[in-house]
C-alpha cells in the first residue's frame, strides 16, 4: 500500500509515524514547500526507509545543475523519486545512476528507459521489488540471452524500430497492460512475454510491423483475459480477429485505426457479435469501404447483441450513412459517444440520433463542401451533449481517442530532468 502525505500536522504527524513502518512507500508532495517546523514534524516520517518524493514542480524551482551534481546531490541527501526517467545524455553517468536507482529501490514505482543501459536494467531488476511501470525504447539494444524477470510490473512498454535478438525472455507474470511499438518487435519476443503474462488485460499494437499471423494467432492462447485491444497504424487483417475474438469473451473496447482497405467491417460487426457480448466501445477508423447492406445488417445485429455498448467512433469511415444513425436510433438509444467525424452523414440521421438518444453526451461530425451536415446542425441535439463540428479542412485524424504516456521525471532529456531541472535553491546549496 502507498500513502501520500501532503501537509503535515502537530498531532497527525506522530500518530501516522506509528503506523507508517507497515505501508510500502509514504509519498511527499510538498517537501520542499516546508517551513522549519513542518520539517521537524516530518523528520520521523523522512528517516524511513520507504518514505519518498513525489515527483513535480516542488522540486524543480529554476536551479539547474548538470546531471552529475544533480544525482550526487540527491545520493548525498537520500531523497528518493517514486518516478524515474533515464535519457540517452546521462548515460555517460550511469554508475552514479545505479548507486541511486539501488538507494531507491522499493520506493520507485515507475522507470522509463529511454535509452537502454544493462547494468541499469540490472540494478532495477535487483532492487526495484515494487516497481509497477517498465518502458523501454531502443529496445533492439538490448543484450542477447538477456532475461528480464518481475513480479511486480503491471504496465509494460517496448518500443523498438531495429530489430531485437530473439534469444530475449520477458517474463511478467503480473502484467496487465502490454504496448509495442514499431517494427523491431520480433513474434518471438511477442510470443514469449505472452506466454508469461496469463493475467494480460490490456494490449496495444502502434506501428508493430514485425509481427505476422503467428502473433495475433497466439493471443487466442494467452491473452483470455483480455478486456481491451487497440491497433494503430500497421496491417491488421480482419482474419486475425477470427483467431482472437473467440477467445476473448471478456473484451470491452476494440479500437482498429489506420488499416485502410485491409479490414472488413462486415467480418468487424459479425465477429463481434458473435464473441463479444460484453462490448462497450468500439472504432473504426479510415475504412474506405462503400455502404453494403449486407454490413448494415451486421451492423444492426451487433446492436442488438452488445446492450452495453456506450461508445461507437467511425472516423474516416465511408461506409458509414443515415442507415447507420437509423440502426443506432433504433437499436442502441443507450449509446453515449458517437464520432462521425468525415463520414457520409445528413442532417436527417443526424436528428434521428438526437431525437432517440437521450444519453447521448458528445457526438463530433464534419462540415464543408464535402458534406451534407452544417454547423448549424449542432443545434439539433439538447445543450447537455458536448457537439463538435470540425470543418473539413482542418480534418487531419482524430476523434475522442488518445493514448500517451511517459513518466513525469527524467534524468536528463529536458523538462523534468536531471540535465534541465533542479531542486529546491535553499536545500540545493548545502554541503556535506
Amino acid at each position: 500500500m502507498d500513502i501520500v502525505f501532503a501537509h503535515s500536522d502537530d498531532l497527525v504527524v506522530p500518530l501516522l509515524a506509528e503506523w507508517l513502518n507497515f505501508v510500502d512507500v509514504v509519498r511527499l508532495d510538498m517537501a520542499c514547500a516546508l517551513s522549519h517546523r513542518e520539517r521537524e514534524n516530518l523528520d520521523r516520517i523522512f528517516a524511513l526507509p520507504q518514505t519518498a518524493f513525489n515527483n513535480g514542480k516542488h522540486l524543480l524551482n529554476g536551479f539547474n545543475l548538470d546531471s552529475k551534481r544533480y544525482v550526487s546531490w540527491l545520493l548525498r541527501r537520500k531523497v528518493k523519486l517514486v518516478e524515474i526517467d533515464i535519457a540517452p545524455n546521462v548515460i555517460g553517468e550511469w554508475r552514479l545512476i545505479e548507486k541511486y536507482i539501488s538507494l531507491c529501490g522499493p520506493v520507485v514505482r515507475s522507470i522509463d528507459f529511454n535509452v537502454y543501459n544493462s547494468q541499469l536494467m540490472s540494478a532495477t531488476m535487483n532492487s526495484c521489488s515494487h516497481l509497477r511501470k517498465l518502458s523501454i525504447d531502443n529496445a533492439a539494444d538490448i543484450e542477447k540471452d538477456c532475461v528480464l524477470f518481475s513480479d511486480t510490473v503491471e504496465t509494460f512498454y517496448l518500443a523498438a524500430s531495429g530489430m531485437m535478438s530473439n534469444n530475449i525472455s520477458i517474463q511478467f507474470p503480473n502484467l496487465i497492460d502490454l504496448t509495442i511499438v514499431g517494427s523491431g518487435v520480433s513474434d518471438s519476443v511477442f510470443m514469449g512475454i505472452l506466454q508469461h503474462s496469463p493475467t494480460l488485460q490490456r494490449l496495444q499494437f502502434d506501428d508493430a510491423k514485425g509481427l505476422s499471423a503467428t502473433s495475433f494467432a497466439s493471443m487466442g492462447q494467452f491473452c483470455r483475459s483480455l478486456d481491451r485491444l487497440f491497433v494503430y497504424d500497421m496491417s491488421f487483417f480482419s482474419a486475425y480477429l477470427r483467431h482472437i475474438l473467440p477467445f476473448t469473451p471478456l473484451l470491452k473496447e476494440l479500437v482498429l485505426c489506420y488499416h485502410e482497405d485491409e479490414l472488413d467491417e462486415k467480418d468487424v460487426f459479425e465477429l463481434v457479435t458473435s464473441y463479444c457480448p460484453v462490448l462497450t466501445n468500439l472504432t473504426l477508423h479510415n475504412c474506405t469501404s462503400e455502404p453494403r447492406s449486407i454490413a448494415l445488417t451486421a451492423f444492426t445485429a451487433l446492436l442488438t447483441r452488445c446492450v452495453h455498448l456506450h461508445t461507437l467512433s467511425f472516423e474516416a469511415c465511408r461506409f458509414v450513412t443515415d442507415d447507420y444513425l437509423l440502426a443506432i436510433a433504433s437499436n442502441a438509444t443507450q449509446i453515449n459517444n458517437l464520432c462521425l467525424s468525415e463520414c457520409n452523414v445528413s442532417k436527417t440521421g443526424l436528428a434521428e440520433v438526437a431525437k432517440s438518444c437521450a444519453k447521448l453526451e458528445r457526438i463530433s461530425f464534419s462540415s464543408g463542401t464535402a458534406y451534407s451536415t452544417t454547423d448549424a446542425d449542432k443545434f439539433l441535439f439538447r445543450e447537455e451533449t458536448t457537439v463538435e463540428v470540425t470543418p473539413v479542412n482542418d480534418m487531419f485524424g482524430g476523434g475522442f481517442f488518445h493514448a500517451g504516456g511517459g513518466f513525469p521525471f527524467s534524468f536528463g532529456g529536458g523538462g523534468f530532468g536531471f540535465d534541465g531541472g533542479g531542486v529546491d535553491s535553499e536545500s540545493s546549496g548545502d554541503e556535506e
